[in-house]
C-alpha cells in the first residue's frame, strides 16, 4: 500500500512540474512574439491559426519575403492543417505572395485579425533560422 501512496505523490508533483514548465514555455514564447513582431526579417516563419471559412481550425505557416515600412510579403504555405506535422506545413508557394501591414501582425498577435480566409488569427510562433539567408536568395 506504501507504493501505492509514494506513486500518487510522484504523480501529482510531476504534474504540478509539468504545469509550471509549459506556463512558463507559453510565457516565453508570448515574449518572443511581442519583441519578433516588431522587427519582422526575411526568412523568418510565422505560425498562424484560425478559423477557415467552413469553421474548421487551422493552422498555417508564412515566410517572410520582403519587409517594407508599411507591409510585409509572405509566401504563403501550400498547406494548411490542425495537428498537422511541421515537416509537412514548411512548404510555401513561392509564384505568390500575400501581403500584411504592420498593423495586421498586431491584431494577430492579440488574436483579433479576419479577412476572407481567415478570421480571429492568431500569432502563435515566430521562428527565425540561425543561417541568414543571401540577399539574393528566393526563400
Amino acid at each position: 500500500m506504501r507504493y501505492g501512496k509514494n506513486i500518487l505523490i510522484l504523480a501529482i508533483l510531476s504534474g504540478i512540474g509539468l504545469f509550471f514548465y509549459i506556463r512558463q514555455v507559453n510565457s516565453d514564447r508570448a515574449s518572443g512574439i511581442s519583441v519578433l513582431v516588431r522587427q519582422p526579417e526575411r526568412g523568418a516563419i510565422y505560425k498562424i491559426k484560425y478559423t477557415n471559412a467552413s469553421g474548421g481550425r487551422s493552422v498555417r505557416y508564412f515566410k517572410v519575403a520582403e519587409v517594407n515600412e508599411d507591409n510585409i510579403a509572405f509566401f504563403r504555405g501550400r498547406l494548411s492543417g490542425w495537428n498537422a506535422s511541421d515537416v509537412f506545413l514548411d512548404d510555401y508557394e513561392t509564384d505568390r505572395m500575400v501581403h500584411f501591414s504592420p498593423d495586421d501582425l498586431e491584431l494577430m498577435q492579440k488574436g483579433k485579425f479576419s479577412n476572407g480566409e481567415m478570421k480571429n488569427a492568431t500569432l502563435i510562433e515566430i521562428e527565425r533560422r540561425n543561417a541568414r539567408l543571401p540577399e539574393n536568395s528566393l526563400c
